[in-house]
């Protein structure tokens, strides 16, 4: 705490960027007639379920409380929390517009110690329901999972081989338990990808099970447009200048 208080002291705005619950850290804050902001990103509202009172005395005791998606606005109002969306930004994202790839393939991502949350098995099921397409899984390298014919495990990558990944694919799917805006959807949309996703998010597929995602992948069989209106609204809403821009404006 003594660590805290010090680097406190050196500043005019503590913005905590995920939610924080700590009320004795947010009164010294006010008592140092410092601001103090609180930022939920994600998988964060989730735990702050878990916190009682705690996360609605800290929103009432921090000046601004923001949120990274609607969706999230959303379950923090359930809550008793009002926030204001403030997107995340996602430095250096590639606009680029390259032709699908002769091959139809999908994206995924799921990470291995929490597959569950990201659909492992529907993203499975998926696959196998859709044998035209070849699927690629990232950040999980396919341990305990049974083969699947037309899908490929490749494990932890970095992010060049990720934006490479992304332009040899039509689609990006995203399953999950809870989301918000989900970094890869913007970085496959900004190269102009479909996105298939279980969450409602502008310019991209919503489906609710597994049938309409194959259904989905079905009609992009033929697809050889790019997603162009998917690229306009990232390019329009989340290159660096928008999104360090809207922060920027924040602090001054």
């Amino acid at each position: 705490m003594k660590e805290k208080m010090r680097l406190i002291d050196q500043h005019d705005i503590v913005h905590y960027m995920w939610g924080h619950y700590d009320q004795k850290e947010f009164l010294y804050i006010l008592l140092r007639f410092k601001k103090a902001y609180i930022h939920y990103m994600g998988s964060d509202v989730l735990r702050a379920k878990k916190f009682g009172i705690k996360p609605w005395w800290c929103s009432k005791l921090a000046n601004k409380t923001f949120c990274d998606s609607p969706n999230l606005q959303t379950e923090l109002a359930d809550m008793g929390i009002k926030a204001k969306v403030l997107p995340n930004p996602v430095p250096n994202l590639i606009f680029d517009l390259q032709p699908f790839p002769v091959q139809n393939r999908v994206l995924a991502y799921v990470n291995q110690v929490n597959e569950n949350f990201y659909h492992i098995d529907d993203v499975e099921f998926i696959a196998q329901a859709s044998p035209g397409w070849e699927f690629k899984i990232v950040g999980h390298d396919g341990k305990g999972r049974k083969p699947v014919h037309n899908l490929q495990y490749l494990g932890r990558v970095d992010k060049h081989t990720i934006t490479r990944l992304i332009k040899e694919s039509k689609v990006y799917l995203r399953l999950t338990d809870h989301d918000a805006t989900g970094k890869m959807a913007l970085e496959a949309m900004a190269q102009g990808r479909y996105v298939i996703r279980n969450m409602q998010w502008s310019h991209t597929i919503f489906v609710q099970n597994n049938e309409e995602a194959v259904q989905a992948l079905k009609k992009l069989v033929r697809e050889n447009k790019l997603n162009m209106n998917a690229y306009e609204y990232v390019r329009r809403e989340w290159s660096d200048e928008i999104t360090f821009g809207r922060f920027i404006k924040l602090y001054r």
